[in-house]
């Protein structure tokens, strides 16, 4: 697809919603919902290259809909967004998994702007990548 990618953020609270569609910039035509059903009819639409997405929603919904989403769409670029208070190491090692990128909370906004301004440049689509993490205890 032509133009600017496209970014679905999937999150619960719409403040972080907001400033997440913020940090992308102009790099993407940015979509928001706010549950994992809402993801999947967007998505089912077409035109999403990259999600971001909260595992914790929905009682940690967004967990199957992240490994739905490898499963399925493999090119999509997929931002999971946990918490090392909610998450347990094994879920997190999971998410590693899964996800191109796994950031705990609190966010690291410059990250999540370097990140997605990134994949824009590059065009977000494409192959998946080994997942990277960034959070308290790690080296990035």
């Amino acid at each position: 697809m032509g133009g600017r990618p496209g970014l679905l953020v999937v999150v619960p609270d719409p403040v972080l919603e907001g400033r997440l569609a913020a940090l992308a910039g102009d790099g993407y035509r940015v979509a928001r919902v706010d549950s994992t059903a809402g993801a999947l009819r967007h998505l089912d639409q077409g035109g999403i290259d990259v999600v971001v997405l909260d595992v914790g929603i929905e009682g940690f919904a967004g967990i199957k809909l992240a490994a739905r989403l490898r499963e399925e769409r493999p090119g999509l670029r997929l931002l999971l967004l946990g918490s090392t208070r909610s998450t347990e190491e094994a879920t997190a090692t999971l998410l590693r998994r899964v996800a191109d990128h796994y950031m705990d909370r609190p966010l690291d906004e410059d990250e999540v702007a370097r990140l997605l301004r990134g994949w824009a440049a590059r065009g977000a689509g494409g192959e998946a990548r080994p997942a990277t993490r960034q959070g308290p205890g790690t080296d990035q």
